[in-house]
């Protein structure tokens, strides 16, 4: 009898499976089993047909992790290490955040929508809000011949949402901390607006220091407070074309605290101010016969203000500490071309970027340091091509070359009073 109903139980679940399969089959190869993704190989491959670590990491899974920003989204990721010099990704000047692949330092590639974000090795993921990302997908492999050098050790591709509903945001917590976004979207057009206040957070992290004192002591740093703000947007031009813009600003201010408070400035012997300011535009042309046209600008500054005060309280030396600005213009075009079963990918890249480096003069044991100008430009050439080679059912086989060219290298360096 047990026998039976057994039977009868595997029967109706086999027939429900039959008459919904047509139903629901493509969502869940496209969802479930095999995601298409885009970065590994420059164009749309089924996740198993990828011959890369791809990790795809999708909206219903950002959702989950609670995060306002793409660091904590990927801190959370499994095989990647992403550090930051302040709490959340929180950059201090030119200390941003840090992605790590396998252990290659300075090896990791940011992309938005394709666009890099390193500049100097340096990008900011706290500037860019979970609210727009669609997905991010993570290459867990060298990437050399497709990216270029700065992903020796893999890529991140950060791809935004291109339908936004209407939805405003805010949430608070203690010490301060208060979280506002405004989310538009109509027909083509879509915006997003944040404004986080971080409130303070005491004793992020300590020192051991002797300096005049006889036996050691101990120092740490306090968070006062600090915000991000920003607004990013995109238009649909036509079909194939969009134009995204993107501003942020992120101000902290730092303190340095004796443990005598009786010293110094109540307690506070250094005050660290630093502001970061991104500035980038977008322009992206992607056809259905795989043509693929990326025109990008941005623009990276950097500010450091410094207060120090001597253990009688009096004020040694004040103002702007060091200052730094870089520019990134990007041109890629590349084309897919089907060869029977076969994929042959070409394409061309030019990339200039600039950077002014700045650092005051300041006290230093009764001496002035002197200050010091710097900065440096290249141009960068590349061309590629892929070719997929189907073999079998299951054998592909693909080849990839890339020429990169670097020109008009400059860099020149003054001492100044």
């Amino acid at each position: 009898m047990k026998m039976k109903k057994g039977l009868l139980m595997t029967a109706l679940i086999t027939g429900t499976l039959m008459s919904s399969a047509a139903a629901f089959a493509e969502e869940l190869q496209e969802y479930t089993l095999d995601p298409m993704v885009i970065t590994a190989q420059r164009m749309e491959k089924k996740d198993l047909d990828t011959p890369a670590a791809v990790d795809v990491i999708p909206r219903e899974q950002i959702e989950k992790t609670g995060g306002a920003s793409a660091f904590e989204v990927l801190r959370q990721s499994i095989g990647l290490s992403v550090t930051s010099q302040g709490p959340n990704g929180v950059s201090y000047g030119s200390m941003t955040s840090d992605a790590t692949i396998r252990g290659v330092d300075r090896g990791t590639l940011v992309l938005l929508d394709g666009m890099p974000l390193n500049q100097d090795g340096k990008y900011n993921l706290e500037d860019i809000p979970t609210d727009i990302i669609e997905k991010v997908e993570i290459v867990r492999s060298g990437g050399s011949v497709m990216y270029g050098s700065e992903a020796s050790g893999g890529v991140i591709n950060i791809i935004t949402r291109k339908n936004i509903s209407n939805k405003i945001k805010v949430s608070a917590g203690d010490m301060g901390r208060q979280s506002y976004s405004l989310t538009v979207g109509e027909e083509g057009f879509s915006a997003v607006a944040y404004l986080d206040k971080r409130g303070k957070i005491n004793r992020t992290s300590t020192t051991a220091s002797s300096g005049m004192e006889t036996m050691k002591v101990l120092k740490y740093y306090r968070y006062d407070d600090g915000e991000r703000k920003g607004i990013r947007w995109n238009y649909k031009i036509n079909d194939n074309l969009t134009f995204t813009h993107a501003y942020g600003e992120n101000e902290n201010n730092v303190s340095q605290i004796h443990p005598n408070a009786a010293k110094y400035n109540h307690g506070v012997y250094q005050e660290n101010k630093y502001k970061n300011t991104d500035n980038s535009f977008l322009l992206n042309f992607n056809d259905l016969n795989g043509l693929k046209i990326l025109a990008s600008y941005g623009t990276q500054e950097k500010s450091y203000d410094k207060s120090q005060w001597k253990s009688n309280g009096k004020l040694s030396s004040s103002g702007l500490y060091s200052w730094r600005k870089g520019h990134n213009t990007n041109l890629e075009v590349q084309k897919s071309f089907d060869v029977g079963n076969n994929k042959l990918l070409v394409g061309a890249s030019y990339k200039k970027e600039d950077m002014d480096i700045f650092s005051s003069k300041e006290l230093k044991d009764g001496k002035i340091s002197l200050g010091k100008n710097a900065n440096y430009s290249r141009d960068i050439y590349s061309i590629y091509a892929s070719y997929n080679w189907v073999l079998s059912d299951s054998d592909t086989l693909d080849i990839n070359v890339r020429e990169t060219f670097a020109r008009n290298c400059d860099a020149k360096y003054e001492k100044k009073m």
